[in-house]
């Protein structure tokens, strides 16, 4: 995880918003999480291999807020 953090964010930063992305505080009502903050554990958890549970989504930063990305 540490060389994500490089750029200021853990997440990619992008120049354009996917088609289809949300931010985050909007997307947990899609998956049905109380809050953004699981969103990104759930994720992080996958990507650090401590969760083998594939989202469905991916994180990406645009304009320094993180958005999911439904794959």
């Amino acid at each position: 995880m540490a060389d994500r953090l490089k750029h200021g964010t853990k997440y990619p930063q992008v120049e354009t918003l996917p088609k289809g992305a949300q931010l985050l505080s909007a997307y947990k009502d899609v998956i049905g999480v109380k809050n953004a903050a699981t969103v990104c554990v759930k994720y992080d958890r996958y990507l650090n291999g401590t969760s083998k549970t594939k989202p469905d989504y991916k994180i990406v930063n645009f304009q320094g807020m993180n958005f999911a990305v439904p794959l």
